[in-house]
């Protein structure tokens, strides 16, 4: 009885999921942006969305490291007494 009631459950989310995703490509479709940023490789419609609902305006950032800053995807610092020297970029972004 109680692997019916996971298994019922896991259906329900597989819809929820479903829903979802046509809910995105519904989004997606309306926004050039979005469809802009889904031709880029390995950026997905899911990314497109998501990067598009919180950086509006990208005329705000200077360079390509203030966009990845604001991500999350910042380069790892090691602090000195005299000059600060920046290693290797962190994949564990917001």
């Amino acid at each position: 009885m109680a692997v019916k009631v996971l298994a019922h459950q896991l259906d329900g989310l597989d819809k929820s999921l479903n829903d979802l995703r046509g809910e995105i490509a519904s989004a997606q479709a309306q926004c050039e942006k979005n469809r802009l940023l889904d031709e880029i490789p390995g950026v997905g419609k899911l990314i497109a969305t998501a990067v598009v609902a919180n950086v509006p305006d990208p005329g705000v950032f200077k360079l390509g490291r203030d966009f990845a800053a604001c991500l999350g995807i910042t380069p790892r610092q090691s602090p000195s007494v005299r000059l600060p020297t920046l290693g290797a970029i962190t994949k564990q972004g917001n």
